[in-house]
Protein backbone atom coordinates (compact mmCIF):
# COMPACT_ATOMS: atom_id res chain seq x y z
CA UNK A 1 0.00 0.00 0.00
CA UNK A 2 1.18 3.67 -0.42
CA UNK A 3 2.08 5.48 2.34
CA UNK A 4 2.85 8.82 3.20
CA UNK A 5 3.90 10.34 6.66
CA UNK A 6 2.96 13.39 8.04
CA UNK A 7 6.11 14.77 9.11
CA UNK A 8 6.92 12.65 12.46
CA UNK A 9 2.94 11.59 12.86
CA UNK A 10 1.96 8.00 12.10
CA UNK A 11 2.15 7.31 8.14
CA UNK A 12 -1.19 7.98 6.55
CA UNK A 13 -2.26 6.93 3.33
CA UNK A 14 -2.73 8.95 0.13
CA UNK A 15 -6.07 6.93 -0.82
CA UNK A 16 -8.50 5.22 1.77
CA UNK A 17 -9.41 2.06 0.19
CA UNK A 18 -12.85 0.92 0.19
CA UNK A 19 -14.49 -2.06 0.34
CA UNK A 20 -15.18 -3.00 -3.34
CA UNK A 21 -12.80 -0.17 -4.73
CA UNK A 22 -9.36 -1.25 -4.86
CA UNK A 23 -6.48 -3.59 -2.94
CA UNK A 24 -2.74 -3.02 -3.08
CA UNK A 25 -1.47 -5.46 -0.84
CA UNK A 26 1.92 -5.88 -0.50
CA UNK A 27 1.90 -9.50 -1.10
CA UNK A 28 -0.74 -12.38 -2.44
CA UNK A 29 -2.08 -14.79 -0.91
CA UNK A 30 -1.84 -18.02 -2.90
CA UNK A 31 -3.77 -20.84 -1.18
CA UNK A 32 -6.94 -21.44 -3.29
CA UNK A 33 -10.62 -22.21 -2.25
CA UNK A 34 -12.65 -24.63 -4.42
CA UNK A 35 -15.92 -23.75 -5.87
CA UNK A 36 -17.57 -26.63 -3.84
CA UNK A 37 -16.32 -25.22 -0.59
CA UNK A 38 -17.09 -21.63 -1.47
CA UNK A 39 -20.60 -22.71 -2.18
CA UNK A 40 -21.42 -24.94 0.64
CA UNK A 41 -20.06 -22.39 3.14
CA UNK A 42 -21.83 -19.24 1.64
CA UNK A 43 -25.03 -20.79 0.28
CA UNK A 44 -28.37 -19.96 2.24
CA UNK A 45 -30.41 -22.21 -0.12
CA UNK A 46 -31.54 -19.40 -2.39
CA UNK A 47 -34.21 -20.41 -5.09
CA UNK A 48 -33.50 -20.08 -8.27
CA UNK A 49 -35.72 -18.19 -10.42
CA UNK A 50 -37.59 -20.34 -13.13
CA UNK A 51 -37.10 -19.02 -16.31
CA UNK A 52 -39.28 -16.94 -17.98
CA UNK A 53 -39.51 -18.52 -21.89
CA UNK A 54 -40.74 -21.66 -22.64
CA UNK A 55 -39.14 -24.85 -22.01
CA UNK A 56 -39.56 -27.82 -24.65
CA UNK A 57 -39.64 -31.24 -22.53
CA UNK A 58 -36.93 -33.36 -23.92
CA UNK A 59 -34.73 -30.41 -25.72
CA UNK A 60 -31.51 -31.14 -25.65
CA UNK A 61 -29.27 -28.89 -23.05
CA UNK A 62 -27.77 -25.64 -23.47
CA UNK A 63 -23.98 -26.30 -23.73
CA UNK A 64 -23.49 -22.80 -22.74
CA UNK A 65 -25.26 -23.31 -19.74
CA UNK A 66 -23.93 -26.68 -18.99
CA UNK A 67 -20.23 -25.77 -19.64
CA UNK A 68 -19.59 -21.85 -19.88
CA UNK A 69 -17.44 -20.78 -21.46
CA UNK A 70 -13.50 -20.09 -20.51
CA UNK A 71 -13.57 -16.07 -19.74
CA UNK A 72 -10.33 -13.96 -19.51
CA UNK A 73 -8.64 -12.04 -16.94
CA UNK A 74 -10.10 -8.95 -18.59
CA UNK A 75 -13.59 -10.29 -19.56
CA UNK A 76 -13.48 -11.15 -15.68
CA UNK A 77 -12.88 -7.48 -14.76
CA UNK A 78 -15.68 -5.89 -16.81
CA UNK A 79 -17.92 -8.85 -15.33
CA UNK A 80 -17.29 -7.49 -11.82
CA UNK A 81 -17.07 -3.24 -12.77
CA UNK A 82 -20.99 -4.19 -14.23
CA UNK A 83 -22.23 -5.61 -11.22
CA UNK A 84 -20.77 -3.17 -8.73
CA UNK A 85 -22.06 -0.33 -10.60
CA UNK A 86 -25.59 -2.38 -11.27
CA UNK A 87 -25.69 -2.68 -7.35
CA UNK A 88 -24.28 0.91 -6.59
CA UNK A 89 -26.98 2.02 -8.75
CA UNK A 90 -29.90 0.05 -7.74
CA UNK A 91 -29.80 -1.23 -3.97
CA UNK A 92 -32.75 -3.32 -4.71
CA UNK A 93 -30.92 -5.59 -6.95
CA UNK A 94 -30.76 -8.20 -4.15
CA UNK A 95 -33.98 -8.79 -3.58
CA UNK A 96 -34.78 -9.16 -7.66
CA UNK A 97 -34.37 -12.07 -9.49
CA UNK A 98 -31.38 -10.19 -10.72
CA UNK A 99 -29.39 -11.55 -7.54
CA UNK A 100 -29.45 -15.01 -8.82
CA UNK A 101 -27.48 -14.09 -12.28
CA UNK A 102 -25.07 -11.73 -10.21
CA UNK A 103 -24.45 -14.55 -7.94
CA UNK A 104 -23.29 -17.02 -11.09
CA UNK A 105 -21.04 -14.27 -12.70
CA UNK A 106 -19.43 -13.25 -9.27
CA UNK A 107 -18.55 -16.68 -7.57
CA UNK A 108 -16.88 -17.36 -11.28
CA UNK A 109 -14.94 -14.54 -11.38
CA UNK A 110 -13.96 -15.26 -7.11
CA UNK A 111 -13.34 -19.11 -8.16
CA UNK A 112 -11.81 -18.88 -11.51
CA UNK A 113 -9.90 -15.65 -12.18
CA UNK A 114 -6.43 -15.62 -11.66
CA UNK A 115 -5.92 -12.50 -9.67
CA UNK A 116 -6.17 -12.43 -6.47
CA UNK A 117 -7.36 -8.61 -5.93
CA UNK A 118 -10.07 -9.36 -8.55
CA UNK A 119 -11.61 -12.53 -7.18
CA UNK A 120 -11.23 -10.84 -3.37
CA UNK A 121 -13.36 -7.79 -4.91
CA UNK A 122 -15.76 -10.17 -6.10
CA UNK A 123 -16.23 -12.16 -2.86
CA UNK A 124 -16.52 -8.49 -1.01
CA UNK A 125 -19.36 -7.65 -3.59
CA UNK A 126 -21.00 -11.34 -3.28
CA UNK A 127 -21.29 -10.37 0.68
CA UNK A 128 -22.77 -7.38 0.31
CA UNK A 129 -25.38 -9.10 -2.21
CA UNK A 130 -25.92 -11.32 0.52
CA UNK A 131 -26.19 -8.64 2.98
CA UNK A 132 -28.93 -7.07 1.02
CA UNK A 133 -30.83 -10.41 1.10
CA UNK A 134 -30.42 -9.80 5.22
CA UNK A 135 -28.91 -13.57 4.68
CA UNK A 136 -25.75 -12.31 7.31
CA UNK A 137 -24.14 -15.92 7.36
CA UNK A 138 -23.86 -15.82 3.58
CA UNK A 139 -22.16 -12.56 3.71
CA UNK A 140 -19.71 -13.94 6.49
CA UNK A 141 -18.91 -16.24 4.73
CA UNK A 142 -17.73 -14.42 1.65
CA UNK A 143 -15.83 -11.68 3.68
CA UNK A 144 -13.70 -15.04 5.10
CA UNK A 145 -12.81 -15.57 1.60
CA UNK A 146 -11.90 -12.13 0.63
CA UNK A 147 -9.91 -11.94 4.27
CA UNK A 148 -8.24 -14.52 2.81
CA UNK A 149 -7.24 -14.18 -0.29
CA UNK A 150 -5.70 -10.63 0.39
CA UNK A 151 -4.57 -11.39 4.19
CA UNK A 152 -2.61 -8.38 4.10
CA UNK A 153 -5.54 -6.03 3.14
CA UNK A 154 -7.77 -3.99 6.06
CA UNK A 155 -11.34 -3.70 3.71
CA UNK A 156 -11.96 -7.63 4.28
CA UNK A 157 -10.93 -7.83 7.54
CA UNK A 158 -13.32 -4.59 8.49
CA UNK A 159 -16.45 -5.97 6.02
CA UNK A 160 -16.15 -9.28 8.30
CA UNK A 161 -15.84 -7.38 11.34
CA UNK A 162 -19.44 -5.25 10.35
CA UNK A 163 -21.21 -8.40 9.20
CA UNK A 164 -20.32 -10.46 12.62
CA UNK A 165 -21.13 -7.67 14.80
CA UNK A 166 -24.69 -7.79 13.02
CA UNK A 167 -25.18 -11.37 13.68
CA UNK A 168 -23.90 -10.45 18.02
CA UNK A 169 -20.73 -12.61 17.08
CA UNK A 170 -19.02 -9.64 18.88
CA UNK A 171 -15.98 -11.21 20.46
CA UNK A 172 -15.26 -12.84 16.45
CA UNK A 173 -16.14 -9.55 15.34
CA UNK A 174 -13.49 -7.84 17.73
CA UNK A 175 -10.80 -10.19 16.42
CA UNK A 176 -11.41 -9.51 12.64
CA UNK A 177 -11.54 -5.77 13.54
CA UNK A 178 -7.99 -6.19 15.32
CA UNK A 179 -6.77 -7.37 12.46
CA UNK A 180 -8.32 -4.60 10.44
CA UNK A 181 -7.07 -1.90 12.41
CA UNK A 182 -3.18 -3.49 12.92
CA UNK A 183 -3.01 -3.53 8.52
CA UNK A 184 -4.36 -0.03 8.32
CA UNK A 185 -4.17 2.22 11.62
CA UNK A 186 -4.13 5.25 10.07
CA UNK A 187 -7.67 4.62 8.83
CA UNK A 188 -9.64 6.14 11.38
CA UNK A 189 -12.90 4.09 10.93
CA UNK A 190 -11.09 1.24 11.94
CA UNK A 191 -10.73 2.73 15.37
CA UNK A 192 -13.98 3.63 15.81
CA UNK A 193 -15.28 -0.05 15.04
CA UNK A 194 -12.83 -1.38 17.17
CA UNK A 195 -14.16 0.50 19.96
CA UNK A 196 -17.73 -0.47 19.49
CA UNK A 197 -16.66 -4.21 19.16
CA UNK A 198 -14.57 -4.24 21.80
CA UNK A 199 -17.50 -2.92 24.19
CA UNK A 200 -20.03 -5.00 22.99
CA UNK A 201 -17.82 -7.86 23.47
CA UNK A 202 -17.53 -7.21 26.91
CA UNK A 203 -14.12 -5.71 27.16
CA UNK A 204 -14.80 -2.31 28.01
CA UNK A 205 -11.40 -1.58 29.19
CA UNK A 206 -10.11 -2.14 25.74
CA UNK A 207 -12.77 -0.46 24.19
CA UNK A 208 -12.40 3.09 25.61
CA UNK A 209 -8.44 2.71 24.84
CA UNK A 210 -9.41 2.50 20.95
CA UNK A 211 -11.55 5.36 21.25
CA UNK A 212 -9.02 7.37 22.92
CA UNK A 213 -6.76 6.43 20.22
CA UNK A 214 -9.38 7.69 17.97
CA UNK A 215 -9.07 10.95 18.94
CA UNK A 216 -5.35 10.90 19.72
CA UNK A 217 -4.97 10.08 15.93
CA UNK A 218 -7.36 12.83 14.63
CA UNK A 219 -6.08 15.20 16.14
CA UNK A 220 -2.48 14.45 14.91
CA UNK A 221 -4.23 14.34 11.75
CA UNK A 222 -5.11 17.70 12.11
CA UNK A 223 -2.03 19.10 13.04
CA UNK A 224 -0.14 17.35 9.95
CA UNK A 225 -3.03 18.91 7.85
CA UNK A 226 -2.46 22.55 9.52
CA UNK A 227 0.33 22.86 11.24
CA UNK A 228 2.87 25.75 10.01
CA UNK A 229 6.63 26.53 11.94
CA UNK A 230 7.42 29.85 13.11
CA UNK A 231 8.11 31.10 9.98
CA UNK A 232 4.70 30.34 8.53
CA UNK A 233 5.84 27.28 6.15
CA UNK A 234 3.91 23.74 6.81
CA UNK A 235 5.48 21.21 8.68
CA UNK A 236 4.70 18.82 5.65
CA UNK A 237 5.06 18.86 2.41
CA UNK A 238 1.45 18.56 -0.29
CA UNK A 239 1.59 14.86 -0.69
CA UNK A 240 1.29 14.55 2.99
CA UNK A 241 -1.11 16.74 3.85
CA UNK A 242 -3.08 15.37 1.06
CA UNK A 243 -3.19 12.44 3.20
CA UNK A 244 -3.97 13.43 6.15
CA UNK A 245 -6.89 15.27 5.04
CA UNK A 246 -8.10 12.42 3.38
CA UNK A 247 -7.52 10.16 6.75
CA UNK A 248 -9.72 12.90 8.04
CA UNK A 249 -12.74 11.08 6.22
CA UNK A 250 -14.87 9.49 9.05
CA UNK A 251 -14.32 12.03 11.26
CA UNK A 252 -17.35 13.98 11.09
CA UNK A 253 -17.70 16.10 14.50
CA UNK A 254 -17.30 19.96 13.93
CA UNK A 255 -13.45 20.38 15.30
CA UNK A 256 -12.74 18.37 12.44
CA UNK A 257 -14.65 20.34 9.80
CA UNK A 258 -13.21 23.80 11.22
CA UNK A 259 -10.36 21.78 10.57
CA UNK A 260 -10.97 21.25 6.73
CA UNK A 261 -12.34 24.35 6.30
CA UNK A 262 -9.45 26.21 7.41
CA UNK A 263 -7.13 23.63 5.38
CA UNK A 264 -9.29 24.21 1.97
CA UNK A 265 -9.53 27.75 2.41
CA UNK A 266 -6.35 29.07 3.51
CA UNK A 267 -3.45 25.60 1.78
CA UNK A 268 -1.85 27.13 -1.05
CA UNK A 269 -1.26 23.70 -2.71
CA UNK A 270 -4.75 22.97 -5.23
CA UNK A 271 -4.12 19.30 -4.38
CA UNK A 272 -4.65 19.52 -0.98
CA UNK A 273 -7.56 22.15 -1.68
CA UNK A 274 -8.58 19.18 -3.93
CA UNK A 275 -8.31 16.80 -1.26
CA UNK A 276 -10.16 18.89 1.53
CA UNK A 277 -13.31 19.74 -0.73
CA UNK A 278 -13.18 15.78 -1.80
CA UNK A 279 -13.26 15.09 2.00
CA UNK A 280 -16.13 17.58 2.07
CA UNK A 281 -18.45 15.74 -0.14
CA UNK A 282 -17.75 12.66 1.08
CA UNK A 283 -18.85 13.71 4.70
CA UNK A 284 -21.78 16.06 3.35
CA UNK A 285 -22.11 18.46 6.72
CA UNK A 286 -24.31 21.39 5.71
CA UNK A 287 -21.93 23.26 7.38
CA UNK A 288 -18.94 23.22 4.36
CA UNK A 289 -21.67 24.77 1.79
CA UNK A 290 -20.59 28.52 2.29
CA UNK A 291 -17.09 28.21 1.79
CA UNK A 292 -17.70 26.15 -1.05
CA UNK A 293 -20.19 27.92 -2.71
CA UNK A 294 -17.66 31.30 -2.02
CA UNK A 295 -15.23 29.11 -3.57
CA UNK A 296 -17.26 28.13 -6.73
CA UNK A 297 -16.70 30.97 -9.19
CA UNK A 298 -13.09 31.20 -9.03
CA UNK A 299 -12.29 27.45 -8.54
CA UNK A 300 -10.19 25.96 -10.99
CA UNK A 301 -9.47 22.80 -12.41
CA UNK A 302 -9.08 19.54 -10.16
CA UNK A 303 -10.50 21.97 -6.89
CA UNK A 304 -13.27 23.51 -9.13
CA UNK A 305 -14.44 19.90 -10.13
CA UNK A 306 -14.10 18.82 -6.25
CA UNK A 307 -15.76 21.56 -4.92
CA UNK A 308 -19.00 21.13 -7.52
CA UNK A 309 -19.29 17.67 -7.00
CA UNK A 310 -19.03 18.22 -2.88
CA UNK A 311 -21.71 20.75 -3.03
CA UNK A 312 -24.11 18.34 -4.92
CA UNK A 313 -23.25 15.47 -2.54
CA UNK A 314 -24.41 18.09 0.15
CA UNK A 315 -27.66 19.18 -1.84
CA UNK A 316 -27.95 15.24 -2.59
CA UNK A 317 -27.80 14.30 1.12
CA UNK A 318 -27.18 17.05 3.54
CA UNK A 319 -25.62 15.82 7.46
CA UNK A 320 -25.51 18.05 10.46
CA UNK A 321 -22.11 16.96 11.82
CA UNK A 322 -22.23 15.55 15.10
CA UNK A 323 -19.36 13.46 17.26
CA UNK A 324 -19.63 9.97 17.19
CA UNK A 325 -21.20 8.36 20.01
CA UNK A 326 -17.95 7.48 22.40
CA UNK A 327 -18.08 6.30 26.26
CA UNK A 328 -18.29 9.02 28.98
CA UNK A 329 -14.76 7.04 29.91
CA UNK A 330 -12.95 8.67 26.34
CA UNK A 331 -13.56 12.25 27.15
CA UNK A 332 -12.23 11.94 30.88
CA UNK A 333 -9.40 9.91 29.27
CA UNK A 334 -8.77 12.63 26.41
CA UNK A 335 -9.00 14.94 29.01
CA UNK A 336 -5.94 13.40 31.48
CA UNK A 337 -3.49 14.46 28.52
CA UNK A 338 -1.58 17.96 28.23
CA UNK A 339 -2.82 19.96 26.03
CA UNK A 340 -0.60 19.94 22.40
CA UNK A 341 1.35 22.67 21.59
CA UNK A 342 2.71 24.03 18.23
CA UNK A 343 6.03 23.79 17.00
CA UNK A 344 6.98 27.73 18.53
CA UNK A 345 6.02 25.97 21.84
CA UNK A 346 2.41 27.75 22.44
CA UNK A 347 -0.76 25.81 22.45
CA UNK A 348 -2.91 26.07 20.33
CA UNK A 349 -5.45 28.39 19.99
CA UNK A 350 -9.13 28.18 20.74
CA UNK A 351 -9.64 30.79 17.77
CA UNK A 352 -11.52 30.19 14.58
CA UNK A 353 -9.96 29.40 11.80
CA UNK A 354 -9.89 32.42 9.80
CA UNK A 355 -8.84 34.26 13.02
CA UNK A 356 -5.96 32.36 13.61
CA UNK A 357 -2.27 33.71 13.49
CA UNK A 358 -0.48 32.98 10.62
CA UNK A 359 2.42 30.32 12.66
CA UNK A 360 -0.74 29.14 14.62
CA UNK A 361 -3.47 26.43 14.29
CA UNK A 362 -6.43 26.30 16.14
CA UNK A 363 -7.13 23.13 18.25
CA UNK A 364 -10.23 21.63 17.54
Amino acid sequence: MMKTTCGNLTPVRTTRCRTLRHFAPRTMFSALLTAAMLVSGCESAPVEPASTGSKVVGAKADPELAAPKPMTEDQFAQLTEQWRDRVASDPTLPNTADFFRAKKDLSRVSNEAKDIHLRANASLLLGLLYEGRTDVKGAIAQYQHAAKLVPDDAGPYMALALALGSDKQFKDAAQAQKTATTLDPDNLENWLVLGEMLVKSGDKEAGVAAYVDYERRRKGLIDGLTLKNKKGDFLVGPPERVGCAEALASATDQGTAIALTYAFKSDPEPSVRSAAAAVMGVQRLTIYKPALEAALPTAAGEVKESVAWALAEIERDPVTPKRPELPPEVAEAAQEKPPQETPSGETASEETPSDAPKNETPKP
